[in-house]
């Protein structure tokens, strides 16, 4: 249940978003400060739940697109907004991969940089 190949959806390619491996426990302890958005990890006893999750892949497997930004200016407490692939993302964490593929535009990659969360950029 190891995905080889990641691509960024549709979306990506109009919007000019890139692939960038992100630190998986600093992007997740970021991404926590939104207790409204944030998705606890699955207890491994999770049963059902956690099989559903982890067992219907697809591969190439769609990375998460995300938004990095000072967004404490809007009231939000996390600087990481989800705009699809939220249960993709906490999905790959549960499973140990770090770092973590996600979608992001040049903006928010510089951003992320700044609050040290990108690992690396381009393919694996």
């Amino acid at each position: 249940m190891n995905p080889r190949r990641f691509v960024c959806s549709r979306s990506c390619a109009g919007e000019q978003r890139r692939i960038v491996w992100v630190h998986a426990t600093a992007f997740d302890a970021e991404w926590r400060k939104d207790a409204e958005l944030w998705i606890p990890s699955l207890p491994p006893t999770a049963g059902w739940r956690r099989a559903i999750w982890f067992d219907d892949w697809q591969e190439p497997f769609e990375v998460s697109i995300v938004y990095v930004g000072d967004y404490a200016q809007y009231g939000n407490p996390s600087n990481i907004a989800f705009e699809d692939g939220r249960h993709r993302f906490r999905m790959l964490y549960d499973l140990g991969f770090d770092p973590i593929p996600v979608g992001m535009d040049k903006e928010s990659l510089r951003y992320a940089r700044k609050l040290g969360l990108v690992h690396h950029t381009g393919t694996r």
